[in-house]
């Protein structure tokens, strides 16, 4: 799996359908880069204090993963729903707000807008949640999975298709249609038994989240994207793509590329859509401009010829009108990073990727998702400002970075309470010799697990494609050091390799951090829990029926089984967390 997105790059093949199967698996940039064990100090527990139940300024983070991620925040919280009475009321009452990305924002949103899966969340014992026939999102999923056929043969992809990432990519083919559109397959695939039609952000949530916020954290690219295609073969005049600027003006220079005033831009910038009570200041859509400054735009005709037109955003951008499924694919667009020809390494593979990118009309400072047709003008393409929006974050910390910069806004950032779940399929990060094993998405809040300064990596040994990004550390290092305070596994004799079950607490105090409109200074509590699985990819990838899903309902049953052993220690621990009992 490291190694595809390396492949994609390297490959010759020109065809659309070809390059997309080498890049999906990879290309969700959750890849460890990291190789390092659980180390033997890592494992020391410290017995959790005790004090009063936290019972106010608690917030919850879901991280991303895809389909992993989804399974495993499910596996969470129907632990949680199983002690307390199997109401959402009760588990979340205490929850002021919601940061989620990628996979964790289409747990998030269907949580908070879907009565039917609200309901099935609640009723479906966790033992059926993967049932075929009588269970909830993850039996659904593999019934799709399996209903999915090669296009045009109408023999089943699982028995047809291949392995792995060719699987992948012939289920999205079947539900996305031929372009693979990111946006189509996340509505008739992810959200099929779960729709949430056209509700906007401001859609009033269901009852037990009444009155709590949501953050969804989404990527705006920003290096020599192409725009407006849909045909695996570039064509004269459809060849028109951009160079944003956030600080400086912006220009391109054809297939030299773009660039800006002040120097190159970072790959990527992030986003915030939201959903905000009336009461409450919402965060700014690009948290780094807040509402004091513009991006530049430059366009350009054809990739042959130089810079033709530009355009500025208007700030502050409106987004509560988004259909809450646009705001969800955005955030979980991971292609959608190969469509930046600074990424992709090619402006030929930047375009045939195009549409796995989320492309949104920002005209007049108001967000509206946008399908432009082939042939549309670069005049006509600057005025309605469009940009290209990915996934949440080169990691997927982003749930708990965009929740600080809110929580500042809002004075509630002294003595807050983040309970982030996180999932991960490759060997945790150990700091030190003291700290707790932990995801890369966990230890990037703190400086710690990035390749390459200010670059994060995909392969083995960071030796695959490198992304450049903006500052990524919120917290100040020193609490990365702290160790354990529970965990648990059931096969510790695997050691490197055995599922465990981690839950670590720190203290944190934040940095400034120009790109997420973070101040120093503000303290409180991160409570992370994460599982990790190594048996569990991102993404279904396996041919047989049974294929990955086997292992998301085995790491459910894990992750319900841990947090029971020793009389409910962890279980408790988490409760305590969200100020329950």
């Amino acid at each position: 799996m490291k190694n595809l997105l390396v492949s994609f790059f390297k490959a010759n093949s020109t065809s659309k359908y070809s390059m997309l199967g080498i890049l999906f698996a990879t290309a969700l940039l959750s890849v460890s880069c990291t190789e390092n064990p659980f180390g033997a100090t890592s494992n020391t527990e410290v017995e959790p204090e005790v004090k009063a139940t936290i019972t106010d300024n608690i917030h919850v983070a879901f991280a991303g993963g895809g389909w992993r991620a989804h399974t495993a925040h499910t596996a969470w919280t129907m632990s949680l729903l199983e002690n307390n009475n199997h109401k959402l009321d009760n588990v979340f009452k205490n929850v002021e707000s919601i940061g989620s990305n990628s996979g964790g924002s289409w747990f998030s949103t269907m949580l908070m807008y879907s009565p039917k899966f609200v309901s099935d969340i609640e009723t479906i014992p966790l033992a059926d949640w993967g049932d075929t026939k009588k269970g909830g999102w993850l039996g659904g999923q593999q019934n799709l999975f399996n209903d999915a056929s090669v296009l045009g043969s109408g023999f089943a992809c699982y028995a047809h298709a291949g392995s792995g990432d060719t699987y992948l990519l012939c289920v999205i083919g079947y539900y996305s249609g031929k372009h693979l559109n990111w946006n189509e397959a996340i509505k008739s695939l992810v959200f099929k038994d779960y729709s949430l039609g056209n509700l906007g952000l401001n859609t009033k949530p269901q009852k037990w989240a009444s009155g709590k916020s949501l953050l969804i954290a989404s990527t705006m690219l920003t290096n020599n994207i192409v725009l407006n295609s849909s045909s695996s073969i570039p064509l004269a005049g459809y060849n028109q793509y951009y160079q944003a600027c956030v600080h400086g003006t912006a220009s391109t220079h054809g297939k030299h590329g773009g660039s800006c005033s002040n120097g190159i831009a970072n790959d990527v910038r992030p986003v915030t859509f939201s959903s905000v009570p009336s009461h409450l200041t919402s965060p700014p859509f690009f948290p780094e401009l807040g509402t004091g400054k513009q991006i530049s735009f430059a366009y350009s005709e054809q990739a042959n010829n130089p810079y033709t037109g530009n355009a500025t955003i208007k700030n502050p951008v409106i987004n509560d009108q988004v259909e809450i499924m646009h705001a969800a694919a955005a955030s979980s667009a991971a292609l959608g990073f190969a469509a930046s020809e600074n990424i992709s390494g090619g402006w030929d593979r930047s375009y045939a990727t195009d549409n796995l990118a989320l492309n949104f009309s920002l005209k007049n400072g108001v967000a509206k998702y946008d399908v432009a047709q082939d042939g549309t003008s670069v005049s006509d393409l600057a005025s309605s400002v469009r940009v290209s929006l990915a996934d949440g974050g080169p990691t997927d910390n982003s749930g708990v970075a965009q929740l600080i910069p809110f929580l500042q806004l809002n004075n509630k950032d002294t003595g807050f309470n983040i309970v982030a779940f996180d999932n991960v399929q490759g060997h945790p990060f150990v700091p030190g010799e003291n700290g707790a094993a932990v995801g890369n998405d966990i230890a990037t809040l703190f400086g710690e697990a990035l390749c390459l300064g200010d670059k994060f990596c995909t392969g083995f040994n960071c030796d695959g494609t490198c992304v450049t990004v903006p500052e990524l550390q919120i917290f100040e290092s020193a609490p990365i050091e702290t160790p354990i305070t529970w965990s648990y596994s059931n096969e510790p004799s695997k050691y490197k390799n055995a599922p465990r079950l981690i839950y670590t607490k720190y203290i944190v105090k934040t940095t400034d951090n120009a790109t997420f409109g973070i101040k120093k200074g503000s303290t409180g509590t991160l409570h992370a829990f994460t599982c990790y699985y190594p048996d569990a990819p991102t993404e279904p990838q396996n041919i047989t029926k049974d294929g990955s899903f086997k292992a998301y309902n085995e790491m459910m049953q894990f992750i319900n089984t841990g947090l029971k052993a020793n009389n409910n220690k962890g279980l408790t621990l988490l409760e305590k967390a969200l100020g329950l009992k």
